[in-house]
C-alpha cells in the first residue's frame, strides 16, 4: 500500500467516523424539547448517529440526513425562547 492509498484510507476513516460522531455530540447537546417540537426523538437520532460511526456506508447516510434535514428543524426550536 502506497502513500496515496494510506491518505485515502485516513480521509475515509476520519470522514466515515468523524461526521457521525460530531452529529451524535451535536444531537446530545440539544434540548429534548427542541426535538419534540420538531416531531423528532432525540434518543433515536443519538443512537442512529453513534451506530453510524460503526456502519460507515449506511451510517454516513444517516449522518447526512441528520445534518441536512433534521438538525436545521431542531436548531430552529433551540434558538426560540
Amino acid at each position: 500500500m502506497g502513500t496515496t492509498e494510506l491518505l485515502i484510507l485516513l480521509v475515509a476513516v476520519i470522514f466515515g467516523s468523524g461526521v457521525p460522531l460530531l452529529g451524535a455530540i451535536d444531537a446530545a447537546r440539544m434540548k429534548e424539547a427542541s426535538f419534540s417540537l420538531a416531531d423528532q426523538k432525540k434518543s433515536t437520532w443519538v443512537v442512529v448517529l453513534i451506530a453510524s460511526t460503526v456502519f460507515w456506508g449506511v451510517g454516513l447516510i444517516g449522518a447526512l440526513v441528520y445534518f441536512i434535514a433534521i438538525r436545521p428543524k431542531v436548531a430552529a426550536f433551540e434558538r426560540d425562547p
